[in-house]
């Protein structure tokens, strides 16, 4: 037997250690319930400042969403509506559509008619349409389901190149496609000519550029096109608008690659027709790539072929940029790029991304023989006839490579 005063000390010793290990417990404890707590009770607000899906953390949800409704209430005397089928524009609420959007002066009439032809071919006749557009009835014949093609907007910068469109057959032929006079064609300075880069006539006509984009998305319904403050986060408009210029030429359908990029898909094959509404958009905007290191920028975007997932983000981004380009008319992309890439302590950007270069590329790659390899372009799905300036230039380059169709 161990002696008495060994004991006591053995058994004083136990007591100290097992004190101290529920001292810690204690403290473990503690924090676990805090924890706990933090989660429970203080996730609600957590969730509505990091925005849907944390992903943007320094605006609060419900203030971006009252944003953005005042910025369509200002536009509500101007708002676009392109839709005169209800059942489109009941498909589209329920799953993701698309709507395309280009712009056209009288100067560039035979520009708009080329890019349409180009349209036509690589996604009114294409084989692979989103949602299988293409079916066969009983007879052996092929017909367009018109509920899974994308709209067309086309928006005329003058009166005379709006009653042109409208005197079109495209105009005439089924329901997708809605010609548009824009807000400003009926003012003093409104421009019919063929105008050139940089030009003042020019700078007049782009920088309408982000009004064009606010009169669309902000005539989608309202139900659809804000989430409601208490609803699922998940909840929002179901639009995808993908705006091109149109001395762009589709060489295929660039849809399916765009809904790739905008859902993070590993590849098209992946994508899902139609669209699930469980899908949330991992970029409020994508854009095509003008230029690598330039203006301060390690990507430079160019606003001929944009992206824009309609979200309350996006729609925020845009009324800045209509601001500044109607406080001073400009080029818009130098703003464009400045507003979306550079940190502002009163506002967050939207989470934007870049579409590839060997898919969309711009004029300065596509038409460099001796850098682009023909195996290299004919992986072009939009190629854009830019870095070369006035409009006989570029249909002599569309010419020289036969992408001239009229």
């Amino acid at each position: 037997m161990w002696p008495t005063t060994d004991f006591v000390h053995c058994r004083s010793l136990i007591i100290i250690i097992i004190t101290r290990f529920l001292h810690r417990r204690r403290i473990q404890l503690l924090i676990l319930i805090t924890v706990i707590a933090y989660t429970t009770i203080l996730s609600p607000t957590l969730l509505s400042s990091l925005g849907p899906r944390g992903d943007h953390p320094h605006v609060n949800l419900s203030t971006l969403q009252h944003k953005s409704r005042d910025v369509c209430s200002q536009h509500k005397q101007q708002v676009y509506s392109p839709f005169t089928s209800r059942n489109r524009t009941k498909d589209c609420n329920n799953n993701y559509c698309v709507i395309i959007v280009v712009t056209v002066n009288s100067g560039f009439y035979d520009f708009f008619m080329n890019w349409h032809r180009h349209f036509e071919r690589a996604v009114l006749q294409s084989p692979r349409q989103v949602g299988d557009a293409v079916n066969s009835n009983p007879k052996g014949n092929q017909t367009i389901d018109l509920t899974r093609l994308p709209f067309l907007m086309v928006i005329a910068e003058d009166n005379e190149i709006y009653d042109k469109l409208l005197s079109l057959p495209l105009s005439k032929e089924h329901d997708n496609i809605a010609i548009i006079l824009g807000t400003h064609a009926t003012r003093e300075y409104s421009t019919s000519e063929a105008a050139d880069y940089d030009s003042p006539n020019y700078k007049s006509l782009v920088s309408y550029r982000a009004t064009h984009l606010l009169n669309l998305v902000c005539s989608l319904p309202e139900g659809d096109r804000f989430m409601k403050f208490e609803s699922s986060l998940d909840e929002w408009n179901k639009w995808i608008v993908i705006y091109s210029d149109i001395d762009t030429v589709w060489l295929k359908n660039p849809i399916p690659i765009i809904q790739s990029s905008l859902f993070e898909f590993a590849n098209t094959s992946e994508i899902l027709s139609p669209l699930p509404q469980s899908l949330w958009p991992k970029y409020d905007i994508l854009a095509s790539v003008d230029d690598r290191n330039y203006s301060n920028f390690d990507t430079y975007y160019c606003t001929g072929f944009l992206v824009i997932a309609c979200t309350s983000s996006s729609v925020v981004f845009l009324a800045r940029w209509e601001n500044e380009l109607r406080l001073n008319p400009q080029l818009n992309q130098p703003i464009f790029n400045s507003l979306l890439q550079t940190q502002h302590s009163d506002y967050t950007q939207p989470r934007h991304g870049q579409l590839s270069e060997v898919e969309f590329p711009p004029g300065r790659l596509f038409f460099d023989r001796d850098k682009t390899r023909m195996e290299v372009r004919e992986q072009t799905v939009v190629v854009h006839n830019n870095y070369i300036v006035g409009h006989d230039s570029k249909k002599k380059r569309f010419e020289e490579y036969g992408l001239w169709l009229l």
